[in-house]
């Protein structure tokens, strides 16, 4: 609900009726003595009001109510399979449903936080829920319902919860998955598990939907919204070694296909009553890496489809007066105005830049970036940019009229090292700040 809907139906801003619902939700857990309940439908509510909650900024702290959820479930043995507790299908059904929200919000709160989750795969047994309607469950049914191979009710909440469970093997420590028995994977082994997994899902799940009926869209626009930043995750540099990949196209690809695939999903009108779900994932750093990638390459054959993604995308958010207000917007703001005073110079001096010689192995054809399948920590072989030192001066927006006689020489390691800080300082804030891929 938009501030103005909320002022026409319960006359007063949205910040308020947040605070005054949230006041009176909180009483009632209170009197129903939620620390000690056995009663799953308290659960259900406490872990509604966290989902909501992460989606307010005045909220909870999700990340101790989060906690709390999961000390609850695990006194009420959600962590166990209904099927071992000798209990009726139906609630065997609604117990799987339960433990796996919370096993959602667990993995979210944790890379809200920076954290690894507090559950390991280890701990528990609990199934999937069944995918099939909710007309298929009933509280005296004496039989467990049998999977529904199409599409269903629980489509979108299955999607969820295996994108989730899958993310666990990816982007949290190496001690956590140490602790889960996970594969360690190189990050060029995450990308192709990426397309793996996307390929099952798409097979399992996306193939049976209808893309014209509002929910199918969401349930298939969001999980590749999920891919694509998981990949972009996985794929950005995180040391000075191997800083030279925010470089390659292939990165470039996946910042626009990220911002592409957001800007789908959150103009889709029909699926407001659902988008919300989505709200608090603004895409901060697939919006910083491509106006620095576009700082670094300001010459390339997609540029043009690279500056509509970021512009479309940064206009939208400027409009947003709480956007603006957040620091990371003066990250933006300072990119952009590199990215732009590199496409300038261009324009007016092409041969202050030389395009960026792409490598076959960096080249795509069909559905997976090449790039997922070389090894990421290999510098690029082959990549030339002329005039370096004039280059270094356009990304610190300094006045490049008398250098333009240098000559060409040295890498873009070599000559970017302001642009690259600027990089770290942005991949740093995000340990400070929420920037989730879900």
């Amino acid at each position: 609900m938009s501030g103005e809907e909320c002022r026409e139906e319960f006359q007063e801003s949205r910040r308020e009726t947040l605070k005054r619902f949230r006041v009176e939700l909180e009483r009632s857990l209170e009197r129903s003595d939620l620390l000690n309940t056995s009663d799953l439908t308290v659960l259900q509510a406490f872990v509604l009001y966290i989902v909501c909650g992460r989606c307010d900024k005045q909220g909870p702290d999700t990340r101790r109510l989060t906690e709390v959820a999961i000390k609850i479930a695990f006194q009420n043995n959600l962590h166990r399979d209904g099927l071992e507790l000798n209990i009726s299908p139906f609630e065997v059904e609604i117990r799987r449903r339960l433990w796996w929200q919370i096993c959602i919000l667990d993995v979210r709160t944790a890379e809200d936080n920076g954290s690894d989750p507090h559950i390991l795969s280890t701990s528990f047994t609990t199934r999937y829920p069944s995918n099939i309607n909710d007309a298929s469950l009933h509280p005296d049914m004496s039989e467990m319902p049998e999977d529904n191979p199409g599409r269903t009710e629980m489509s979108f909440t299955l999607v969820r919860f295996e994108g989730s469970n899958f993310a666990r093997r990816l982007v949290f420590s190496d001690k956590f998955c140490q602790e889960n028995s996970y594969e360690i994977l190189s990050a060029p082994e995450k990308c192709l598990a990426i397309n793996k997994f996307r390929e099952q899902i798409e097979r399992k799940y996306l193939s049976h939907l209808d893309k014209s009926i509002p929910l199918d869209f969401i349930t298939a626009a969001s999980i590749r919204l999920i891919l694509v930043k998981l990949k972009l995750t996985v794929k950005k540099p995180r040391t000075r070694q191997n800083q030279h990949l925010i470089m390659q196209h292939s990165f470039r690809r996946t910042c626009v296909e990220t911002l592409e695939r957001a800007r789908l999903l959150r103009q889709y009108e029909k699926g407001k009553q659902w988008t919300w779900l989505f709200q608090t994932y603004l895409e901060w750093d697939a919006l910083s890496y491509l106006f620095i990638n576009l700082s670094l390459v300001p010459v390339d054959d997609d540029v043009h489809l690279a500056w509509a993604a970021a512009s479309e995308i940064y206009d939208y958010w400027k409009t947003h007066s709480d956007v603006c207000l957040d620091r990371r917007w003066r990250n933006i703001e300072d990119l952009r105005s590199r990215a732009l005073h590199a496409r300038d110079l261009v324009q007016r001096e092409p041969s202050v830049f030389a395009t960026l010689r792409v490598d076959s192995f960096n080249s795509d054809h069909g559905e997976s970036n090449r790039l997922d399948t070389v090894d990421i920590d290999t510098p690029v072989q082959g990549t030339s940019i002329s005039k370096p030192e004039v280059v270094s001066q356009v990304l610190h927006g300094e006045d490049v009229t008398q250098s333009l006689d240098i000559p060409s020489a040295g890498t873009g390691c070599q000559w970017s090292a302001g642009i690259f800080e600027r990089y770290f300082q942005v991949l740093d804030s995000e340990h400070d700040l929420q920037n989730s891929w879900l």
